[in-house]
């Protein structure tokens, strides 16, 4: 029996699968001509990996990209990988959302994929079909179906026209500590009728500060290589439903950093989507000091 995780699999079909132990680690490879994104999203009229992930058991079979999970894997040139791996939870149970980073390997004609998280999809043998990557297994008799393609710039620009159908809030979290400390929370709701998928890309969401009555920000938390182990990230969102986004925490010492005075600074959090677009709303004045 391959390993899974018992979660992840209930999720998709059966409860109660017990894990059997861990497969060995797989080494990254080099250069490989297989490198890119691949991924699993539903999606109208769009050309983003709309295609397989199921599961079944005893001829009844559920289609997960319907009920709203997501696959988005980066397969690097030098062996490493990132991606998200995401399952909707049932009533009463938690959602899967694993991340994906860790190593991968083909050989002869096979990727198999290593990391952290305790996913199927790393006891999977993902087979070469074209362009795309095809795993099959069976897990306590459930089995899973996995289709990935490659992500094409037609596609991510199909993607981004969607985003402007999202409501978009934002607030800024302040911890009452000395210096104090900051998180910024962004969230995209979907008012339509119809499911749309938001694609973010070059980083998540962060902050900004300004002197009060001035356009020019004086700190910016990209510049704190905040974005540095960032991937593409897809997330299917059905109607009434909303996707939420939190910046890494700042204190006030990394805002002021000894050359800012102490004083009130407007926030606001920003964030960027694929294929471009930028979203800068207000998170209100906050109150900065750091030991002198």
């Amino acid at each position: 029996m391959r390993t899974a995780n018992a979660r992840a699999i209930a999720l998709l079909l059966l409860p109660g699968l017990a894990a059997c132990t861990d497969s060995d680690p797989v080494a990254p490879g080099e250069t490989l001509a297989l490198s890119g994104t691949y991924a699993a999203a539903s999606g109208e009229a769009t050309r983003f990996g709309v295609v397989t992930f199921t599961a079944e058991v005893g001829g009844a079979s559920r289609d997960m990209l319907a009920e709203g999970a997501s696959i988005v894997l980066d397969l690097r040139e030098d062996g490493t990988t990132s991606g998200r791996l995401f399952v909707r939870g049932s009533e009463g149970e938690d959602d899967l959302d694993e991340d994906l980073t860790g190593t991968w390997v083909e050989e002869s004609g096979i990727v198999r994929l290593q990391h952290a998280a305790d996913t199927f999809l790393r006891d999977m043998d993902f087979a070469v079909d074209g362009d795309r990557l095809v795993g099959e297994a069976e897990f306590g008799g459930v089995e899973v179906h996995v289709t990935l393609e490659p992500v094409s710039p037609d596609a991510i620009e199909d993607l981004g026209s969607q985003v402007e159908a999202f409501q978009v809030t934002a607030r800024v979290d302040v911890m009452e500590s000395f210096p104090v400390q900051l998180a910024g929370v962004m969230t995209f709701r979907n008012p339509g009728p119809v499911t749309r998928t938001l694609v973010t890309g070059v980083c998540w969401p962060l902050l900004r500060a300004y002197r009060a009555g001035e356009v020019t920000p004086v700190w910016d938390q990209l510049e704190e290589g905040a974005c540095a182990l960032f991937t593409t990230r897809v997330d299917v969102v059905a109607p009434g439903d909303s996707v939420r986004f939190e910046t890494p925490l700042a204190s006030a010492a990394d805002v002021l950093d000894d050359e800012l005075p102490d004083g009130t600074y407007r926030i606001t959090v920003y964030f960027s989507t694929i294929p471009g677009g930028e979203f800068e709303l207000e998170g209100g004045d906050v109150e900065l000091a750091i030991p002198r």
